[in-house]
């Protein structure tokens, strides 16, 4: 079983490379079709990429403090309910 799951995830990825690759290939020729530089379409793939890392960068901040307000919460409840156990 746990070779046909990272058979699967092997394919996926392969999958994922071969279609991130054809998408490369096709903004560089378009790039180089209307521009006479392919080198515009390679710029515009890192912008794209910096922008995605700066979106999941942020997406990943908010989520850790969201669950750190959460933790803290329930951590004050924790010892809220051990004062009272500990009095009567």
């Amino acid at each position: 079983m746990k070779n046909n799951a990272v058979l699967s995830r092997f394919g996926s990825y392969c999958g994922y490379a071969a279609l991130g690759s054809a998408s490369f290939y096709g903004i560089t020729w378009i790039s180089e079709k209307y521009f006479n530089n392919p080198m515009y379409g390679v710029l515009l793939l890192f912008v794209g990429f910096a922008v995605m890392i700066l979106w999941i960068m942020a997406a990943s901040s908010v989520e850790s403090e969201e669950r750190q307000k959460r933790w803290d919460a329930e951590e004050a409840q924790r010892k809220k309910s051990r004062k009272t156990m500990l009095k009567g």
